[in-house]
């Protein structure tokens, strides 16, 4: 399961489609479906960033642009030759999976050193 955060401008998406991929140079259409609200947020994926793409594929996606509604979701990759096309009708599956869209947390950070107190002496 894929674990991205609302709201945010770069997030990691780590998986595995090259393995399934026919076409050379293949440009990834990326289909989340919500599974209470079956709202479907279809977007092309920019170019793979991984440096070893046999192993596995990592794509950063731009939550804020496309999956707002936080909960959980299915996913389905489609291969495909043109980076404009979002009908997956006709188009080869290479991955599927579910992932869970968190709100994002600011982490408190709290310190446990004592206050200082300095006491100076005039003379």
């Amino acid at each position: 399961m894929l674990l991205l955060h609302k709201d945010s401008t770069g997030e990691k998406m780590v998986v595995t489609v090259t393995e399934k991929t026919t076409i050379t140079n293949a440009y990834y259409l990326f289909i989340f479906e919500h599974l209470t609200t079956k709202v479907q947020v279809a977007f092309i994926a920019p170019g793979d960033l991984s440096p070893y793409p046999l192993r596995y594929n990592e794509f950063l996606i731009n939550t804020s642009n496309y999956i707002t509604k936080v909960g959980q979701y299915s996913y389905t990759i489609y291969e495909q030759d043109n980076d404009t096309n979002t009908d997956p009708t006709g188009l080869n599956i290479v991955e599927v999976g579910r992932m869970e869209l968190k709100e994002t947390v600011t982490p408190l950070y709290q310190t446990n050193a004592p206050d200082i107190e300095y006491i100076t002496y005039a003379r």
